[in-house]
């Protein structure tokens, strides 16, 4: 094609795509500048449009027909042209929007299907809940950023089916190999699964059946452990789907545990960002056969005060020694945004007594913060729970990068990463970070003050 004809089929797909801005409404009315049709849209620049327009020649070029190309420069094609404009749009509609949301909404899916077009890194179809995340981003780039993310979550759901069937297949063909070794010679034994073996075979149905009926005792017997998700209004969207991930890792793990706690959830906005993100990590939570109990109340409506205990970074006294008696609660909080000392705030107000743990006495860290994450304190727990030995636990929880490693003290044989002796744990804590731990100790004091007198 002539490149004429590219241009005057570039201006066609042009007044196309302005057409149909014009549709769903996002100008007011059609305005006319040197002869040329114009409207405020998403995409009037030749840099959106130009991928847009090979693509569409790419995918239709029988579409338009090569008497364009004798069209003149301003004039608009005649009626009888041979050209075929795209299919309009389909919008959908989210229940619970407003007139003016629902116009956005609209605006936006027509971003979306641009961004597609141009190829951009979006993902193949959004669903509701996604379509409402987009709604809450009120900038074209962050909107790209969520774009890009699910992109690249879709693409690793395509490359992990793509491996299943990889290995499916391997498998296939060993069937097959070992089924005319069967026939050559029937009577050889065999080893291995599903052939001659001394070792059952378990399923995933009777390993759960077990995990249920230990969490089922602990529901009724055992230690409860309460996650505070009282915080969804200091936490972004990105902390509250933390928070709820991690708290689904902490199920995890405790249901494999050989003595296992039984999970309070407290605080719960049931129509919260959190609880959403949650119950889509744990799809049976809230039923029956999900033994962790959730609730709107307070722990200090379940639990009696004087029993509770909360684990907080900025607390004055360490936790040395695990009590089975007491009920330990863990802050549903990520403050990576925000990281002011709210649940030290929280229980100095409610009366609570506050512990953190012991990570200065067992550990020696060598970069990064002590701050944990909840499914982490949440294994901390488990496992001092079942064996008491906080070194042990510690080190096999806490990130390994955070810690330092024995090579390291090859320069300082005196040293030891690691103080099992009573007497040296207090003198340890004093001499590694001692004085910047009360440095931090006085800043956290001036926003708690400020904090409690709002």
């Amino acid at each position: 094609m002539a490149c004429s004809s590219l241009s005057s089929v570039f201006r066609q797909t042009q007044r196309i795509l302005w057409r149909r801005c014009a549709e769903y409404g996002s100008s007011g009315s059609w305005t006319s500048v040197e002869g040329r049709p114009t409207t405020r849209c998403l995409c009037t620049s030749r840099k959106y449009i130009k991928p847009l327009f090979s693509s569409l020649l790419c995918r239709s070029p029988a579409s338009f027909s090569s008497q364009t190309s004798t069209y003149s420069t301003g004039a608009d094609p005649p009626e009888s042209a041979n050209l075929t404009a795209p299919a309009p749009m389909e919008y959908i509609t989210l229940p619970g929007l407003s007139d003016e949301e629902q116009q956005r909404f609209r605006v936006l899916q027509f971003e979306f299907e641009v961004l597609k077009q141009s190829g951009n890194q979006v993902p193949s179809k959004l669903t509701e809940h996604e379509w409402r995340r987009v709604l809450t981003h009120n900038s074209r780039s962050a909107r790209i950023k969520f774009y890009r993310f699910l992109f690249k979550n879709e693409m690793a759901e395509e490359n992990e089916k793509k491996r299943k069937a990889a290995a499916s297949a391997i498998r296939e063909i060993k069937h097959q190999q070992l089924r005319r070794e069967v026939a050559e010679d029937p009577d050889a034994i065999r080893y291995g699964l599903n052939l001659n073996s001394i070792f059952p075979y378990i399923r995933d149905t009777t390993m759960l059946m077990s995990q249920n009926v230990k969490l089922a005792q602990a529901r009724m017997f055992g230690q409860p452990l309460v996650f505070d998700l009282d915080y969804d209004d200091w936490m972004s969207i990105r902390e509250q789907t933390n928070t709820a991930m991690q708290i689904r890792d902490a199920h995890a793990y405790n249901k494999d545990a050989r003595d296992p706690f039984w999970f309070q959830i407290c605080n719960a906005r049931m129509r919260g960002m959190t609880m959403e993100a949650l119950k889509r990590g744990i799809p049976n939570l809230g039923e029956p056969s999900c033994l962790i109990e959730v609730s709107e109340k307070s722990y200090l409506d379940l639990f009696p005060k004087e029993r509770l205990v909360y684990l907080s970074y900025n607390a004055e006294d360490t936790l040395l020694k695990f009590n089975p008696e007491d009920i330990y609660i863990i802050g549903g909080l990520v403050d990576k945004t925000n990281p002011k000392p709210l649940s030290m705030a929280k229980c100095k107000k409610q009366g609570l007594r506050r512990a953190k743990l012991p990570l200065d006495v067992y550990v020696r860290w060598a970069m990064g913060g002590k701050n944990l994450t909840i499914n982490q304190v949440a294994a901390l727990l488990i496992d001092v729970k079942e064996h008491g030995d906080w070194e042990r636990a510690l080190i096999k929880h806490i990130p390994k990068r955070k810690l330092v490693q024995p090579e390291d003290l090859q320069s300082s044989p005196g040293v030891q990463p690691y103080h099992k002796q009573e007497q040296y744990r207090a003198p340890y804590a004093e001499r590694y970070g001692g004085g910047r731990r009360r440095k931090e100790q006085q800043q956290f004091r001036s926003v708690l003050e400020s904090l409690l007198s709002q």
